[in-house]
């Protein structure tokens, strides 16, 4: 009985550590996370166009786009994460300067990332002022659709490891979906907008 006695404690002994060393390494078991630390949304024409604002010589224009937006990340474009809840937004039409942030400090589980998007919820709409290909827009209100507007981007993988930081950021490119079609049908075509919109996933 002794014998088995002393058998039994040897291999607690063992074990102990096994099970510590175990418990420790959280680096790279479930529950490491990364760090979104922000979600930014431009629509910045220099940056995709040389003509100036609104993206041709006979566009000038500025305005908002409201509405309610939700950004996620996802590794499969099918599982989605989401940075943080859904925000009320106004967001600045072909500005060289304003950029809005809609999350921040967002924890994510570690893995490679490929692609990023933004649920809108209905009523998202742009409110203009200027013009646009020679028409006066003041005062004119385009929607992006009568329901939920998705705006989904494959984009390079970036792969986020335990610790890590990171940005989302997003360049709306208006001036390639704000057409004359859409100022007399007062809705802007979704895959015109879809094709249009950059996104990027950009490591700290």
């Amino acid at each position: 009985m002794a014998s088995i006695r002393s058998l039994t404690a040897a291999i607690a002994v063992i074990a102990l550590p096994v099970l510590a060393a175990c418990d420790s390494d959280s680096s790279t078991g479930v529950g490491a996370a990364a760090t979104v630390s922000t979600t930014t949304v431009s629509d910045n024409p220099s940056s995709t166009t040389s003509s100036g604002t609104g993206g041709t010589s006979s566009s000038t224009y500025g305005g908002t786009l409201t509405g309610t937006v939700q950004a996620q990340i996802s590794t499969d474009g099918q599982a989605w994460v989401s940075l943080g809840q859904p925000q009320s937004v106004s967001l600045a039409l072909a500005s060289t300067t304003n950029a809005s942030t809609l999350t921040a400090n967002a924890s994510v589980p570690v893995g490679t990332y490929a692609h990023v998007r933004l649920v809108f919820t209905s009523g998202v709409q742009a409110a203009l002022n200027g013009t646009i290909g020679g028409t006066n827009v003041n005062g004119t209100v385009v929607s992006l659709g009568s329901g939920q507007v998705v705006i989904q981007k494959q984009i390079q993988p970036v792969t986020l490891n335990a610790g890590a930081n990171a940005r989302v950021v997003w360049d709306l490119n208006s001036e390639t979906w704000l057409t004359a079609s859409a100022l007399q049908s007062r809705t802007a075509a979704a895959a015109a907008v879809q094709s249009a919109v950059w996104a990027a996933i950009v490591t700290d």
